[in-house]
C-alpha cells in the first residue's frame, strides 16, 4: 500500500505520516511546488499510484498568514489541481482536510449536515474546496471525503498555538492573554489521527451521506478549564492577563456532533486531562526553563 501527503511536515500530517508508516504503508511527501504545476502534479501521481491521497496542504490558518491572494490560490487553486490531476488514479480514497471554522458561529454542536457560515477568508476558501471535493466525488465516482478536524491538540504542535503556549508561559513564568470564556472541541492528535484511518479502511463502503465527516471528541471545555486542567497537571500556577474577544471568529459554541464518525467505531481514547498530560511531558522537555 501506498499513499502520498500534501502538508506532510505539519502538526497533523506528521503524525498522520507516522501512523500510516506504523502500519506497513508507503508514505511519499508530495512537494509543495507540484501543488501549483498541474503537469508535474499529474506526473506525480501517474507514477507513483498511491493507493491514499491525503491533502493537508493549506494556508491561513497560523499566525502572520494572511496574505488573501496566497490564501485563494493555496486553498482553493492547489485543492482543484489536488483533485483534478489525480482523477484518473484509482485510489481507495481520497481525503481533503477540512476545517471546523467551515461551519462559523453555531448555538449547538456543529453537524455535517449544517449550513456552512465561514467567517475568515481561510474558513470560506475551506468551505469552498469541501464543495469542489464532493462534486468530484459525485461527478466522477470517487471515494473523496473530507475530514473536519476540530480543535487538535499534542506534541508537536506549532509553539505560538493556545496550548504549547500556556505551557511554556507555565514553565518560564512569564504571562499571557486568556479569553477565559472562549469554548473548543479539544481531540487528542492520536485520537483524531485514528478517526482519519477508520474512514479510510471503511472508504469501500460509506455513502454520499459521508462525503463530508467531523473528527472532534464531541465535549467541549473552555480556554479556562483547559488552563486549570495544565494547573493540575503541572503542580504551578499560570499568570493569565484575562481578555475578551481575543479571536474575532471564536463562539461561546464549538463542538463536534461526532455521530457519523462514531457510527464507524470510533471513540476518544484519552480525555482531556489525559492528552494534556502527554502533551505538557513532551513539551516540558522542551522547554525546561525555570522549571
Amino acid at each position: 500500500m501506498k499513499a502520498v501527503i500534501s502538508g506532510w511536515d505539519g502538526f497533523i500530517g506528521s503524525h498522520l505520516a507516522s501512523a500510516l508508516a506504523s502500519r506497513g504503508i508507503q508514505v511519499i511527501p508530495i512537494p509543495r511546488d507540484l501543488l501549483y504545476s498541474v503537469l508535474e502534479l499529474n506526473a506525480f501521481f501517474t507514477n507513483e499510484q498511491p493507493d491514499y491521497i491525503f491533502h493537508l496542504a493549506a494556508y491561513g490558518n497560523m499566525a502572520g498568514q494572511k496574505d488573501i491572494s496566497t490564501t485563494f490560490s493555496a486553498n482553493l487553486s492547489c485543492g482543484f489541481n489536488m483533485l483534478k490531476e489525480s482523477v484518473d488514479i484509482p485510489y481507495r480514497a481520497f481525503i481533503n482536510f477540512g476545517t471546523s471554522s467551515e461551519y462559523g458561529r453555531k448555538s449547538q454542536a456543529m453537524s455535517e449536515a449544517d449550513v456552512l457560515a465561514p467567517e475568515t477568508f481561510y474558513a470560506a476558501t475551506k468551505a469552498g474546496l469541501t464543495h469542489l471535493a464532493g462534486a468530484f466525488a459525485r461527478q466522477f465516482r470517487k471515494p473523496i471525503f473530507t475530514v473536519r478536524p476540530f480543535s487538535v491538540y499534542g506534541p508537536a504542535e506549532a509553539e505560538f498555538r493556545f496550548i504549547p503556549t500556556v505551557v511554556r508561559c507555565m514553565l518560564t513564568g512569564k504571562s499571557f492573554p486568556l479569553d477565559e470564556h472562549a469554548n473548543h472541541d479539544w481531540v487528542y492528535v492520536d485520537d483524531f489521527v485514528e478517526g482519519v484511518l477508520l474512514i479510510i479502511e471503511n472508504a469501500h463502503r460509506l455513502s454520499d451521506d459521508y462525503r463530508v465527516i467531523n473528527v472532534g471528541s464531541g465535549h467541549m471545555y473552555s480556554n479556562k478549564e483547559v488552563c486549570e486542567t495544565l494547573k493540575q497537571i503541572a503542580g504551578r500556577d499560570y499568570l493569565a492577563m484575562p481578555i475578551s474577544g481575543l479571536r474575532a471568529n471564536d463562539s461561546q459554541v464549538w463542538k463536534s456532533d461526532n455521530r457519523l464518525i462514531s457510527s464507524l467505531g470510533f471513540s476518544t481514547r484519552y480525555t482531556l486531562a489525559q492528552g494534556l498530560a502527554r502533551t505538557f511531558e513532551y513539551y516540558g522537555k522542551k522547554y525546561e526553563i525555570n522549571r
